[in-house]
């Protein structure tokens, strides 16, 4: 495995176009952050130089241990923002070190030998799993952080299509989740789909429920793509549905949904798509009739 030195210099400029990296440096150097992250760095940087030079072949690199102190630090220092008011500055803040880590670990996993990147990657999201639930953090909350749809789906579109996400056949395959417990809710979603035209294979998208252990194939209104797309994101941002068995909810249809990368997401990442949608003119009016629709879900009582 060629050695493969991580600096501060490397991730900022692969992750941010025409970043001042000095600028960068010392900012992070201003929040007292500068120094724990070169102390990070050269621990992963010692794992990867103690893996090269291993007579076993095999094995990935014990590095979530490392992310996960790292992702405590930085949370601890957000939340002593947030009691000093310093809201906007917890806010840009926030913004660099969730790129810097999400960039940091996608440097990991290209790291390691080929047939050693999925381990690689299921060791990283079971680490942070692990993370959210010894400190009481929402994983959701850490996946937008983190931008773990951006993340994974990079990592998936190096790799060859035998080996992609979208023709997996594990038998823990992304699914969805029905944040609310009334037995009516995901009734009344199917119903939305009918009413805004997404998908005629209800049957199909019921399954992403169901734990699915297999390529479910679902065919999406690729006539509408924009339309089904900004549904997505606002159903996304609702709250009433999550996702597991991955790193983002936008696997779960990378997944599931015939040709979703390339017809959906136009061979982008999610949020570079989601980006784009959003700048439409119409963009305000469907968010606001789509929150509307799922309004109703919102509404329905919980089961006793």
């Amino acid at each position: 495995m060629k050695q493969q030195t991580i600096t501060i210099q490397s991730i900022i400029e692969a992750e941010f176009a025409n970043a001042n990296i000095n600028e960068i440096i010392s900012q992070l150097k201003d929040h007292h952050l500068y120094d724990f992250i070169i102390k990070s760095l050269e621990q992963i940087n010692e794992h990867i130089k103690l893996k090269k030079n291993s007579i076993k072949t095999n094995g990935i690199l014990n590095i979530a241990p490392i992310g996960v102190i790292m992702l405590v630090k930085f949370n601890e220092y957000f939340r002593n923002l947030i009691q000093g008011e310093k809201c906007e500055e917890k806010e840009k803040l926030e913004y660099l070190l969730g790129n810097f880590m999400k960039r940091l670990l996608i440097n990991v996993i290209k790291a390691v030998p080929k047939k050693e990147k999925q381990a690689q990657l299921q060791h990283i999201v079971v680490g942070l799993i692990d993370a959210c639930k010894l400190h009481n953090y929402d994983f959701e909350k850490l996946s937008k952080f983190l931008n773990t749809d951006d993340m994974v789906l990079e990592f998936y579109a190096h790799l060859p299509n035998s080996e992609s996400i979208s023709n997996s056949t594990s038998n823990q395959l992304p699914g969805l989740i029905m944040k609310h417990d009334s037995p009516e809710a995901l009734s009344l979603l199917i119903n939305i789909l009918k009413n805004e035209g997404i998908t005629e294979e209800y049957n199909k998208f019921i399954e992403l429920f169901n734990h699915p252990k297999e390529n479910l194939a679902i065919t999406f209104n690729q006539i509408n793509k924009i339309h089904v797309l900004q549904f997505l994101v606002v159903l996304k941002n609702s709250g009433i549905v999550s996702f597991h068995h991955c790193g983002g909810f936008y696997q779960v249809f990378s997944c599931h949904v015939k040709n979703f990368d390339e017809v959906f997401l136009h061979g982008k990442t999610p949020q570079k798509r989601i980006d784009a949608v959003r700048k439409l003119k119409d963009w305000f009016s469907k968010e606001e009739h789509f929150e509307n629709q799922l309004r109703q879900i919102v509404k329905l009582r919980h089961s006793a």
